[in-house]
């Protein structure tokens, strides 16, 4: 049941453009460019400090609408097991 519920997720995120998902490579775990290539996070750093001018120039970086998806669900699993351990512990 999860698989098929998350199959029609992934399938209304990439046809309903949810965060700008068409741009995007399907499935993708790296940062992004607001044009879906990969983002330049070495060139925004120097000795640890962000470059503001490069910041200005590559734009902020972009999640694929998949992974933001992935990272919502595993905060909830973690978040209800969380739940479920401390809602458990206050019945004893």
């Amino acid at each position: 049941m999860g698989y098929f519920v998350c199959f029609i997720a992934m399938l209304g995120i990439y046809y309903g453009n949810v965060w700008d998902a068409k741009v995007q490579p399907f499935m993708s775990t790296r940062l992004r460019t607001i044009a879906g290539g990969a983002y330049p996070v070495a060139k925004l750093f120097t000795d640890g400090v962000l470059n503001e001018e490069a910041l200005a120039k590559y734009g902020v970086p972009r999640l694929t609408g998949s992974f933001a998806y992935a990272i919502f669900m595993a905060n909830a699993a973690v978040s209800m097991a969380f739940v479920r351990v401390t809602d458990h512990r206050s019945e004893r």
